[in-house]
C-alpha cells in the first residue's frame, strides 16, 4: 500500500518573501522566496508511516521563515518517534533555536499536518494535527471538508457571537498559539479517521 504526496509553494506579488517550509516524508521543501516565484516537490510514493506537513511564519517577523525551517526540520529527524513525541520535539526545537530572544521579539510558525499509519488489521488512518491558522481538508466523494478549526482571536469571535457576524478588524489576524511561545505543546492532535480510497488531504 502506498500514497501519492506533493508540495508546492508560491510567493505573490506584493509578498517581500515566503516563510512556507514543508515535509514529505523526510523531504524537506523551502518556500518560494521572490515575488511571483514558486517551488514544489514533485509528486512522491510514500509508504505508511508517512507524514506531511506545511508550518508558515507568524506576522511577517523577519525570522518568521527561521522558526518554520526548525519545525519542519525536527520533524524530519523525528520521523520513528510517536506523533506526540515528535510534536512535542518540535515545538522545543523551536523555542530553543531562539532562547535568550525577547518574548516580544521572537520568531513564531503555525503549521498543520497529516500522518498516515496502518491500524493492527492493516487499514490506513490518517491522524490531524495543527497549530494557530494552518488549515486541513479532505476531498471525499466530491465534497470539501475542513477538519480542523483556527487558533484564533477570530474564531473565538465567531464561536460567540455567531457564523455571521462581521469580524472586527482588530481580532482578524490574531492567533492564539503557535509554535515559539511558552506553550511546550500547542498543537492539537485528532483521533485516527479512516482513509479512503480517493481521499485527498491538503494542508495549507
Amino acid at each position: 500500500m502506498h500514497f501519492m504526496a506533493a508540495a508546492h509553494s508560491a510567493c505573490g506579488a506584493t509578498h517581500s518573501k515566503n516563510d512556507d517550509r514543508v515535509i514529505v516524508g523526510t523531504a524537506v521543501l523551502s518556500g518560494a522566496e521572490e515575488p511571483r516565484t514558486q517551488a514544489s516537490l514533485p509528486t512522491i510514493k510514500l509508504e505508511p508511516p508517512l507524514r506531511v506537513a506545511v508550518f508558515d511564519g507568524v506576522g511577517g517577523n523577519p525570522n518568521g521563515n527561521m522558526a518554520a525551517l526548525k519545525a519542519v526540520e525536527s520533524l524530519a529527524s523525528s520521523s520513528g518517534d510517536s506523533l506526540g513525541e515528535a510534536l512535542e520535539a518540535c515545538s522545543k526545537a523551536v523555542s530553543e533555536w531562539q532562547e535568550g530572544t525577547e518574548t516580544t521579539r521572537r520568531a513564531l510558525t503555525v503549521g498543520a499536518g497529516i500522518q498516515i499509519s496502518l491500524d493492527d488489521e492493516g487499514n490506513p488512518k490518517a491522524t490531524t494535527f495543527h497549530v494557530g491558522d494552518a488549515r486541513i481538508y479532505r476531498f471525499r466523494n466530491g465534497e470539501v471538508e475542513l477538519l480542523t478549526f483556527d487558533h484564533s482571536l477570530a474564531q473565538r469571535f465567531i464561536e460567540e457571537a455567531g457564523p455571521d457576524a462581521e469580524i472586527p478588524p482588530q481580532f482578524a489576524h490574531v492567533v492564539t498559539k503557535y509554535l515559539g511561545g511558552d506553550d511546550p505543546m500547542p498543537f492539537d492532535i485528532s483521533e485516527p479517521q479512516d482513509v479512503l480510497a480517493g481521499d485527498i488531504y491538503l494542508a495549507c
